[in-house]
């Protein structure tokens, strides 16, 4: 890793749940947002923007929370944000097409392996190194974590490219990081594409919103890169029946300003 390079700052939070049984959520995605340093402070002014809009009357303005807030307020938040040249990377876990997935770890690691992967194109895409830090969740174990990117990492045949230390990775509280608010936000727009509410309604639109800072690849692919689903073949046989969304997707990307 060079850090003589460009820093990117990069943020990884989570959405829905890693449950295996038939009462959870379809899809748990697992989403990072990526930007280079320089502009932290301008998503730290948008962050107090979103908030001034979204809580006008309170007092004391809270954090942002995508579960917390109602549908106007999500679709401020997601404005604001891809007013920025930020990347987002997203990565889902379809759990009722799995096959040989049969706990919680297995589920996560082989999303963060996959999200790790992609960070790391985009980055030496780039010509940058990265700094890595996880919102805290209740079972996220930083020394567990760290050792596991690290294992992948050198691992033979790795598609991880260099451009980060695992032992760098953070793992932070959202209340002490405003920027996981924003990884917040991003990965709530997306699941919430996938997984349906109560009224078994799902929102692709605020995905719209955030759609044109999804990483491609050189060639302007969406799919595989700014998005994975896994696993991979179920999810294209199904994509243009129960996931026409990603038509539109597709469009707003194609007409891109």
């Amino acid at each position: 890793m060079d850090t003589s390079k460009t820093l990117y700052r990069c943020y990884i939070d989570e959405s829905g749940d890693e449950g295996l049984t038939p009462k959870s959520r379809p899809f748990f995605f697992v989403t990072a947002v990526v930007f280079e340093d320089t502009i932290k402070p301008d998503l730290l002014n948008t962050i107090d923007t979103i908030k001034k809009r979204i809580y006008p009357s309170n007092g004391v303005v809270a954090d942002i929370h995508w579960q917390k807030l109602k549908h106007p307020q999500r679709i401020v938040c997601v404005r604001e944000i891809a007013k920025h040249p930020i990347y987002v990377i997203s990565v889902g876990i379809w759990k009722p097409k799995l096959i040989y997935m049969k706990n919680r770890e297995q589920l996560y690691n082989t999303a963060i392996h996959y999200l790790v992967q992609r960070i790391s194109w985009l980055v030496n895409e780039l010509d940058g190194y990265t700094k890595i830090t996880f919102s805290d969740r209740s079972n996220l174990r930083g020394d567990v974590i760290r050792s596991f990117i690290a294992s992948i990492l050198t691992a033979p045949n790795s598609q991880i490219r260099p451009v980060f230390n695992p032992d760098d990775i953070e793992i932070v509280k959202a209340a002490k990081q405003p920027m996981l608010q924003i990884a917040d936000a991003c990965a709530g727009a997306i699941a919430n594409a996938f997984n349906s509410d109560n009224y078994s309604e799902t929102h692709p639109h605020f995905m719209y919103e955030i759609c044109k800072r999804l990483y491609r690849s050189k060639g302007g692919k969406l799919m595989g890169y700014g998005l994975k689903i896994f696993p991979d073949k179920e999810f294209a046989d199904c994509q243009g029946k129960d996931f026409q969304f990603m038509e539109v997707i597709d469009l707003l990307i194609r007409t891109e300003k």
